[in-house]
């Protein structure tokens, strides 16, 4: 496993070529965002995508996230972009918002489920990464129900020797998730609870549309 440091606002060429040839291989990466550290791969890997399940632990019932760059970035990858999650994207992207929309029908990605989540972090390294390489899949850098990683000790404490690289960007801002959204019908129903609020969310999509509140 390679630990590089790195600085938040930009990737060197050096470090960007390393990521690349990573993920092209297949390979899982960690770095931190806006919220908490993620684990990363290639949206097109099958390797990458049974990788993450197999070191989190996680179910292969929940899908995976997928981190884009922007909100055109979407659009291609779903059937379409209902107009109150347009505006919940506007809103807060890039934030601490995951968008759960139905995925494109026949859309060759590693991930078989009929719905995606996307998130725009609001982190410029991410964002650059994204834009010079493409979406990745990118969940939470911790062992499924552990405590989410936002530093890269913590990330290594977890996946020494299990991931292929871990971008040390120092401790992370926010530490703690993104508020998830599901958008697939017309009323949408909060997921996960994080720093964006039911309130906040209903001032920004107004009227009378009814938003189903997080149930713990």
């Amino acid at each position: 496993m390679e630990y590089i440091k790195i600085n938040s606002s930009i990737l060197e060429e050096d470090v960007i070529s390393k990521v690349k040839m990573v993920l092209k291989n297949g390979g899982v990466i960690a770095f931190p965002t806006d919220t908490v550290y993620g684990l990363a791969g290639d949206l097109f890997s099958e390797d990458a995508v049974k990788k993450i399940y197999e070191i989190k632990g996680r179910d292969y019932s929940k899908p995976l996230p997928v981190l884009v760059c922007d909100i055109q970035s979407v659009a291609l990858y779903v059937e379409k972009i209902p107009d109150f999650a347009y505006k919940l994207m506007e809103a807060f992207c890039p934030g601490s918002l995951t968008v759960i929309l139905k995925r494109k029908v026949g859309l060759d990605i590693s991930l078989k489920t009929d719905t995606l989540g996307f998130r725009i972090p609001d982190y410029p390294m991410v964002l650059g990464l994204l834009k010079e390489y493409g979406p990745l899949v990118c969940t939470s850098a911790n062992i499924s129900g552990g405590k989410d990683a936002v530093n890269a000790d913590e990330v290594s404490q977890y996946f020494d020797g299990k991931i292929d690289l871990i971008l040390d960007g120092g401790q992370t801002v926010l530490q703690r998730p993104s508020t998830i959204i599901d958008c697939t019908s017309d009323s949408p129903k909060i997921i996960r609870g994080g720093k964006i609020t039911q309130k906040d969310i209903k001032r920004v999509i107004g009227g009378k549309r009814n938003i189903s509140p997080l149930v713990l």
